[in-house]
């Protein structure tokens, strides 16, 4: 079976790690699959560690592209100032969609809003048949009552939600659509270039990693450090991520010695294995928590707030990999982010038989187990 995965780009986001090394996976039972990265240039960090293991991604974008892809950029900006249309992305698509009946593409998957939109088109102009795989854009909508354009979601012949949350939330949007929830899984560690990660020894460390966006909850976490430090314990923060509003946050704390802005590390389970503790305090909505996961990989437990699917990865049956934060409206609750920090520095019982959690959950959402739900959706869809 020949797939086509729509991304945003070859870098490194959960969603994305995921659907490589799904991608990487089915490629060793007899599916060959090509990439459209919508957003180039790529990061070539990211794509020599995925082709590993005698595994090459085809990737589709124009040769004259990659080669001058800036001024792409700049033709798409003046093209959206005087024509109101994004030359870029009909230049890809058009190439795309030849490309497909070239190669006799059966199936294309998105995992974007983004990816959704342009996949349609392709479809519009092809009639190759999509899924959509929601990794959390149309539960932002929905949860934050926006606006959004439902037609990829009712062209697609099939919406794949990763979360029971998700999946309830967007059937009652689209009743008639079809759906199915999957999971997603643990992505196995794979060292990307030759950066490394080097934290000096140091007190109990906190550790939170992902976008640099404010719902994300990086300003909760900073000020619920804060709190527990101005209560007396010894303690220390470490941020993984880069970007404008990570760079606000680091001028606006750069007096906190215990605040340690680390950047964006791509070796995430070589950073992780430093810590003591994640922090996951995503605001309002998230599909799944896919860095619960590299902390539980890790032994290491999560304090997370009870947003979305969160708390479908945090509990699973009788375990739980951490302490689990209620939410009001939406946010977690600061005063017992603060509490739950003290009970994993004060309690070491508590804290290793919620890592012993952690380490078992993290088994449960195996690639394995994942890749075979996907292998199942495909052959059902295209019956090869």
């Amino acid at each position: 079976m020949k797939i086509l995965l729509v991304l945003n780009s070859i870098r490194i986001s959960g969603s994305e790690k995921l659907m490589f090394a799904l991608s990487k996976a089915l490629s060793r039972i007899g599916y060959e699959f090509w990439i459209y990265p919508v957003i180039t240039p790529f990061d070539d960090d990211f794509r020599r560690s995925i082709e590993s293991d005698g595994y090459k991604l085809n990737v589709l974008v124009p040769d004259v592209m990659l080669r001058n892809d800036n001024l792409f950029w700049r033709l798409n900006g003046l093209a959206m100032r005087l024509l109101n249309r994004t030359f870029r992305s009909w230049y890809m698509n058009r190439f795309v969609a030849r490309k497909c009946k070239e190669i006799g593409i059966d199936l294309m998957v998105s995992n974007s809003y983004t990816t959704d939109v342009l996949t349609m088109r392709v479809h519009n102009q092809t009639g190759i048949p999509f899924v959509i795989v929601e990794h959390g854009a149309y539960s932002s909508f929905l949860v934050m009552n926006r606006s959004f354009d439902p037609t990829p979601i009712e062209k697609s012949l099939e919406v794949v939600a990763v979360s029971q949350w998700s999946q309830q939330l967007l059937q009652t949007r689209f009743p008639a659509k079809k759906m199915r929830m999957i999971y997603n899984s643990l992505v196995p560690g794979t060292r990307i270039g030759d950066q490394t990660f080097n934290l000096p020894a140091g007190p109990f460390t906190f550790c939170m990693h992902g976008r640099d966006t404010e719902q994300k909850g990086w300003e909760m976490a900073i000020e619920s450090f804060l709190k527990l430090r101005a209560s007396g314990f010894s303690a220390r923060l470490v941020l993984l991520s880069a970007g404008s509003y990570i760079d606000s946050l680091r001028a606006r704390y750069s007096d906190q010695k215990d605040i340690v802005f680390a950047g964006l590390i791509y070796n995430i389970g070589e950073a992780i294995s430093s810590m003591d503790a994640g922090l996951v305090l995503s605001k309002h909505y998230e599909a799944f928590g896919m860095s619960i996961l590299d902390y539980f990989d890790a032994g290491k437990p999560v304090i997370a707030g009870n947003v979305g699917g969160i708390g479908e990865v945090m509990q699973v049956g009788d375990l739980c990999g951490g302490i689990l934060v209620e939410a009001d409206n939406g946010l977690p609750r600061e005063s017992e982010v603060v509490d739950a920090m003290r009970k994993l520095l004060e309690n070491k019982e508590l804290y290793a038989a919620r890592a012993t959690d952690a380490k078992i959950i993290a088994q449960r959402f195996d690639m394995k187990n994942c890749t075979a739900a996907y292998d199942k959706l495909f052959k059902s869809l295209i019956g090869k």
